[in-house]
């Protein structure tokens, strides 16, 4: 299994229950599910084999963020994009997961992604969910996780 990638802000894959994708952005102390951090590809790999993607569609921003370009680039491959806000967030504004900060107007399936990526996805296994009706989400109170010694 791979280590946390403490500070090292990546991206890890989920899967909902329709079968859409997601990437979620630790911001360098996010928790990361267990399962993923035992596939083969490294998980500072991930965003760059994501953007190697073809754009499919387009993307709306779904919260204030200062720089949004790379999350849209990942929401124009039909990815819903979640972020760890947290790392922005004073202690008292806290809050218990990943927030959504974009979407694709057409989401793609994880059979319309490489084999290697869907194996990822596959792994960060949210079938409870629906990434499209969820704005917060709170994978650590659904799937074993590691988490950065930050503590958040």
């Amino acid at each position: 299994m791979q280590e946390y990638p403490e500070q090292v802000d990546c991206v890890w894959l989920a899967v909902d229950s329709l079968g859409h994708v997601a990437a979620f952005i630790t911001a360098g102390v996010g928790p990361i599910p267990e399962r993923v951090l035992k596939n083969e590809m490294p998980i500072s790999e991930i965003e760059s084999k994501l953007l190697e993607l073809p754009v499919v569609t387009q993307a709306d921003l779904v919260a204030k963020i200062p720089s949004p370009e790379s999350f849209i680039a990942l929401a124009e491959r039909g990815l819903f994009v979640f972020d760890w806000q947290n790392a922005h967030r004073g202690r008292s504004e806290v809050k218990p997961g990943y927030d959504l900060v974009a979407v694709p107007v057409r989401p793609i399936k994880i059979t319309e992604i490489p084999t290697n990526l869907a194996n990822i996805a596959v792994n960060g296994d949210l079938k409870k969910h629906i990434f499209a009706q969820d704005n917060l989400l709170d994978v650590g109170s659904t799937l074993p996780c590691l988490c950065s010694s930050e503590g958040f």
